[in-house]
């Protein structure tokens, strides 16, 4: 009997790279041994599927130019045509030797048809399927590897497994329509596309990359690196690392922000006290601003021109002039504050401080820098994002896996939706009207429709992801 062998396409482009909410915590990635890069491998699911057929993929093998083979760290993964329309899948996130590699191969396991009820058990070939491939592996750099599932070419005769793959890499083409994801345990981020919900490139970082924000000419996007006490530069033209630069030692910083009017980066360091300030084209420092005690979170007035700085360890905020770098005053607020938002609204006036320790949210006014009103939230939020229909928010309650939709003015609750584990992180979607959820314990980012708040898609994206940045 005369078998067709299922065909394949294969593309591989390799990003190169130079180069926490509880502060103290271990976090970051795998240390990558000299001349050793990383392969990154993603399974995407197909836009639908006729069929309902199940494999389990049991090993993943490359094999270096001239020499052997490498065996791909993969635990064994049950893959179900159904389930994984519209999806990612990863795979594997592996440390390889630098060099060429020209074939790989892909074993199965037990692989099941069903049909009309019944299901039938498919034939699968011990030895895999080895089929050609072009990959390079560089020193320090990691190459994603994204592999489309054309599951209506999957089964040959009823009889025989065929699982017919297409292969590619990122697409740097799709600038305009992506966001970031830092992922704090992996020392990736995420690079996705917002138009298809799905994760198209991923860039190496330093150890345990935190916040990330983006010019507001969009250029440049900067990762800090609490890790490494470094922040990294990427080119959001190219998704590529351009550089990466020391900070203070030991500074163990979670987050920054951009102060467009005063052309300066800020950086809380969590464990010296102090707020750094940098200019954005030089990267130089300007000054460095004492604040309270373990400031973890910043937000940046684009009216007033202050700074505001959360310290959990101090229960306060504090007001930064970004043209003096000054603390112009500090206000209490509830105990260990962990997020600030600043609502863009026209004559808002208000920024909101999140204590998840607390069952209230803080309201401060940006013209007097005073505590104006204290939101009876309920315990639990661990960051809010203010909605463009005045007085609406979205808060994240990690402990419930949920996003709550709270009315401002009338001081309650007025809907909600369910999340990853842990959600972390809000952004709105401008382009699309969408709301973009960072699901820490999760691994994920949930995508869902911001006045209908149906969830439409969970992205499968680093490990421990922490901050999201849109960028247009």
């Amino acid at each position: 009997m005369r078998r067709m062998w299922p065909f394949f396409v294969i593309a591989l482009v390799a990003a190169l790279n130079s180069g926490c909410e509880t502060p103290g915590r271990p976090a970051g990635r795998r240390v990558t041994p000299p001349g050793e890069g990383r392969l990154v491998v993603t399974l995407n699911g197909p836009e639908r599927s006729p069929i309902d057929l199940t494999a389990e993929l049991t090993e993943l093998m490359l094999h270096v130019r001239g020499g052997g083979w490498f065996r791909i760290p993969i635990t064994l993964t049950t893959l179900n045509s159904l389930d994984v329309v519209r999806r990612q899948i990863p795979l594997a996130d592996a440390p390889l030797p630098s060099g060429s590699y020209d074939r790989m191969t892909l074993r199965f396991g037990k692989a099941t048809l069903r049909q009309e009820g019944k299901t039938v058990d498919l034939s699968v070939p011990a030895e895999g399927f080895t089929l050609g491939v072009s990959v390079e592996i560089e020193p320090g750099a990691l190459a994603p590897l994204f592999i489309m599932w054309d599951v209506e070419r999957a089964v040959e005769r009823e009889v025989f497994l065929a699982p017919a793959f297409t292969f590619h890499g990122k697409e740097p083409e799709v600038r305009a329509v992506v966001a970031y994801v830092t992922n704090e345990e992996s020392g990736t981020v995420s690079v996705v596309d917002r138009a298809r919900n799905q994760v198209v490139s991923t860039i190496q970082m330093g150890r345990a990359p935190r916040g990330i924000v983006v010019e507001p000419e969009a250029r440049r996007a900067f990762v800090l690196n609490g890790g490494d006490d470094t922040i990294t530069v990427i080119d959001v033209n190219t998704h590529r690392a351009l550089h990466t630069f020391n900070l203070e030692s030991q500074a163990r910083a979670q987050e920054l922000a951009i102060s467009p009017l005063a052309r300066t980066l800020y950086v809380a360091n969590t464990a010296l006290n102090s707020v750094t300030a940098l200019d954005v084209e030089s990267l130089g420092v300007k000054a460095t601003v004492p604040v309270g005690l373990s400031p973890v979170a910043l937000a940046v007035d684009q009216r007033s021109t202050r700074v505001l700085v959360a310290n959990q360890g101090s229960n306060s905020v504090s007001l930064i002039d970004p043209f003096s770098n000054r603390v112009v005053g500090t206000v209490q607020v509830d105990q260990s504050p962990v997020h600030i938002s600043v609502d863009p609204n026209l004559n808002a006036d208000r920024a909101y401080v999140a204590s998840p320790t607390s069952a209230f949210l803080t309201v401060l006014s940006l013209s007097s820098g005073q505590l104006v009103r204290r939101l009876s939230v309920g315990p639990g939020v661990v960051a809010s994002l203010p909605d463009e229909i005045p007085n609406r928010l979205f808060l994240l309650k990690a402990s419930q896996n949920r996003v709550v939709v709270f009315d401002a003015a009338l001081n309650v609750e007025i809907g909600g939706f369910s999340v990853g584990r842990s959600p972390f992180r809000i952004a709105r979607d401008p382009d699309r009207d969408k709301l973009f959820v960072v699901n820490r314990e999760g691994n994920s980012v949930t995508v869902a429709d911001r006045l209908s708040r149906r969830v439409e898609a969970t992205i499968p994206v680093g490990k421990r992801p922490y901050g999201i940045a849109v960028v247009r």
